[in-house]
This record gives structure tokens, sequence and C-alpha cells, in this order.
């Protein structure tokens, strides 16, 4: 039985508010069926019976403490309490996420490396010049893993997103280490093309010319004439296979 069959046997009888089926959702698409009781598991806090109660609408999540809310979202896999409250549209009375990544130092952690997040365009097919802003997020890596040729990338567009949830999505952190500067086949680079636009794409050498690729199907490859390759993409956040 797949999940929508399953959806329609329970909702036959019960009446879910809209928070409840997202999370319903969640449990069955996002998460693959995992069970009430890995959920509540996973939480560390919370009792199967817990959610039960609140995926049938019984019980409302903004009725938990703030501990108890980051455990149902440490459940559900979700990546704080502030992406749950958005992902299921029902308000926490929290108020906006703390600014910890724009106002962090390195100063205040002293384990880790505070870097800047550069905007970087990755819209489809042929790039254009990016518009935006540079923003003023910082990026927070562990010192064991930091170098000085990384930078860190906010990724723009659909170009480079496969199919199954994989690949590179729009307003993904992207490390790059700039010390990789020759173009490997099949291997993917931030890469600043002959107009000045910086993209990331996958590096393909077909019978000796250079072509940038988007693993999105519906755009086309085209020729690398003239550009400068500033890194490759060694690690997206978020651990999709790219």
């Amino acid at each position: 039985m797949n999940w929508t069959q399953n959806m329609t046997r329970t909702t036959a009888r019960i009446q879910r508010p809209a928070w409840a089926e997202r999370l319903l959702y969640r449990r069955f698409v996002i998460l693959k069926n995992k069970s009430q009781e890995m959920v509540a598991s996973d939480s560390n806090v919370l009792t199967q019976r817990t959610i039960s109660e609140i995926e049938t609408g019984k019980y409302t999540p903004d009725q938990l403490t703030a501990e108890r809310l980051a455990a149902l979202a440490q459940g559900y896999e979700y990546r704080d309490i502030f992406e749950m409250q958005q992902d299921i549209g029902l308000d926490f009375k929290l108020g906006q996420p703390p600014p910890l990544l724009v106002e962090a130092t390195a100063r205040d952690y002293p384990d880790f490396v505070v870097l800047e997040i550069e905007p970087l365009e990755a819209a489809a097919g042929r790039p254009e010049q990016s518009t935006e802003s540079s923003n003023s997020e910082k990026y927070i890596m562990p010192k064991a893993d930091y170098h000085n040729n990384i930078r860190i990338f906010t990724a723009r567009g659909d170009s480079m997103a496969r199919d199954g949830g994989n690949g590179i999505h729009n307003g993904d952190t992207l490390v790059v280490d700039t010390a990789e500067l020759h173009p490997r086949d099949s291997k993917v680079y931030v890469v600043q093309d002959e107009t000045g636009s910086i993209i990331v794409k996958r590096v393909r050498d077909y019978t000796g010319d250079w072509w940038l690729t988007s693993d999105n199907p519906k755009y086309p490859p085209f020729k690398l004439y003239e550009a400068r390759v500033l890194g490759r993409v060694i690690k997206v956040e978020g651990e999709r296979d790219f």
C-alpha cells in the first residue's frame, strides 16, 4: 500500500488540519514511510502516542514547550523549529530565527571558522549577469575542515537539480575548493564566464573541447570558449549526492 492509499483510508474517518497533513506527508513521503515509533525514538522525548495525537490533530504542536517543539522537529528530521514552522504553516509564536549566522564571529566560536557567503548565479541555460547584491550571512565550519582555499557560495536557480531530490538546488550552500583550478571531466565547478557571471556547472570534455552542462536535463549544455575556473564544489549543504 502506498502513502496515498494509506492517507485515503485514514482520512476517510479523520479530518486532519492542514498542518497535520503536512507532518503526515513528510513522514510518508519525505522520510519514506518512517514509522511513528521511529519519530518518537529520534525525538528522544516524545512518545508514539503523542506523535499519533499530533498527526490526527488532537494535539496541537504550539501547545508544546520550546524544548519539546525542538524534539518534535528532530523526530521529523527538520533542521530546527523554524524550518518545521515554515513547512507546516503553524505559528509557534517564537518570532524570527535568532540571527546567529549574521552576527557570529570567530571570537564567539573558537573551534570554528566563520566565512562570508557569496552569491552565485546558477540560472538556467546560458548564464546571465547576476543583479543580486551580496548578502551578509555567515557560514560556520569546523577548523578541522577548513583551509585557506575554501570559499562559500549560495546557489541560485534549478539548472543543477536532479530527479529524486539530488543535485544542487536553489538556495543551497556550496563549499568550494579554490585550489582546484584545473577542470576534470564530470566534476562540478564554480566558473566565471566571459560575461562576468559566476555560475556552477558540471564540466565535460567532449572530443577535446570543454562544455558546461547542467544536471537538470531541460537545460542544454554550451561550449566553454573563455572562462575562469574559481574552484571545485566539494560539498553541498544538506549532504545531497551531486
